[in-house]
This record gives structure tokens, C-alpha cells and sequence, in this order.
């Protein structure tokens, strides 16, 4: 599992705003402005921490707010589950190279093992042991289909190869049955060697 640099900063900001503020911190500095017998000055003081406070405490909303959203943003509802079970497998499949053999490759091996964790019930119980989808299936997922894709180019790109390599040889093999291209042929290997 990889670390999410910015619950790493939140984890910091909420960390330092507890620290400020433990109820020892703030009673403390409660007891100094009191025991200085200055009202004014103790007022004052105590009017700057309850500023602090409560612009610590809006800060404290933000983080809760912004880990909400991570939180939310790594969970998947059932509904988004079922999406995925008839859409997404399916599109997954028919960009899998087919099958020529009667045993499986392991791409195919690991799409089955991905489909039977697809279940709402399964997920939902994952997630609420901390298990992240996105992250887990996501990222391989994406890899799958990744290479899916770079086998079919590199597949196209083998065949158009083929191709020109043929042409190049039946044209070599034409010239050569032509008494002035195999003199037209040895020149030019013989100005190469040259």
C-alpha cells in the first residue's frame, strides 16, 4: 500500500492543532492569565485564545472535512460494484488476447481471481476492514489492460514487419531471376565491400 502524501499532511496539520490544544495546554496558559491579578490583561488574553480556538477549531473542521473525502473517495457503493461486474469485466475480456490453447494465461487467471472478489458483499466487508479497491484492483487493472493494449500494437507492428520483410525478398528474388539486376545487384555489393 502505497503512502497518500496528502493524508500524510493532514495527519501533521492534525497533529500540531492537537497538540496546541490538549485541555493541559489550554488550561495552563488559562491559570498564567489569571494568576497575573491584571483583569485587563487576563481579559485580553483570554479573548486571543478564544480567537486561536476557534480559528483552530475551523482548521479542525477542514481536515475532518478533507479526510472525509478521502475516505469517500477510496469507497466504492454497491451500485458502482454492479457497474463494474457488467460493464467493465466484459470491455476487460474482449481486450485479452485470445486464447489458442486449452490452458489459461496467467492474465486470464488473474481477471477470474478479480471477478470473484466483485461481489457487493465481499467488497463491502473488504472495505470495512480498510480494504482500498481503487488501489488494489485499480492499479492492476490498469496495468492489465496496459499491456492488453502494447500486445496488440506490438502484434500489428510484428505483422507489418512480416509483411515488408516478404515484399523485400520477393522483390530481391525478382531481381535476381533478371540477368542485368543480378549485375545491377553484384555492383552494388561489390562498391559496399569496397
Amino acid at each position: 500500500m502505497s503512502f497518500d502524501p496528502d493524508l500524510g499532511s493532514l495527519a501533521t496539520t492534525l497533529a500540531e492543532l492537537a497538540a496546541r490544544n490538549g485541555a493541559s495546554v489550554v488550561l495552563a496558559r488559562i491559570q498564567s492569565a489569571r494568576s497575573k491579578n491584571q483583569h485587563e490583561a487576563t481579559v485580553a488574553e483570554l479573548s486571543e485564545m478564544i480567537t486561536e480556538l476557534s480559528n483552530e477549531r475551523a482548521q479542525l473542521l477542514l481536515v475532518a472535512q478533507a479526510y472525509q473525502d478521502e475516505v469517500a473517495s477510496q469507497k466504492v457503493s454497491p451500485d458502482e460494484i454492479r457497474y463494474i461486474n457488467d460493464s467493465l469485466i466484459p470491455m476487460i475480456q474482449q481486450l485479452l488476447p485470445s486464447q489458442e490453447s486449452g490452458a489459461e494465461s496467467g492474465t486470464v487467471q488473474v481477471l477470474d481471481q478479480i471477478k470473484s472478489l466483485l461481489s457487493v458483499e465481499s467488497l463491502t466487508i473488504l472495505q470495512l476492514i480498510g480494504f482500498n479497491f481503487k488501489e488494489a484492483i485499480g492499479q492492476p487493472l490498469t496495468t492489465l489492460v496496459e499491456r492488453a493494449i502494447l500486445s496488440r500494437v506490438q502484434d500489428a507492428s510484428n505483422t507489418r514487419l512480416a509483411e515488408l520483410s516478404f515484399q523485400r525478398d520477393t522483390a530481391l528474388f525478382q531481381l535476381l531471376q533478371d540477368p542485368e539486376g543480378r549485375e545491377s545487384l553484384n555492383r552494388l555489393n561489390n562498391t559496399e565491400t569496397s
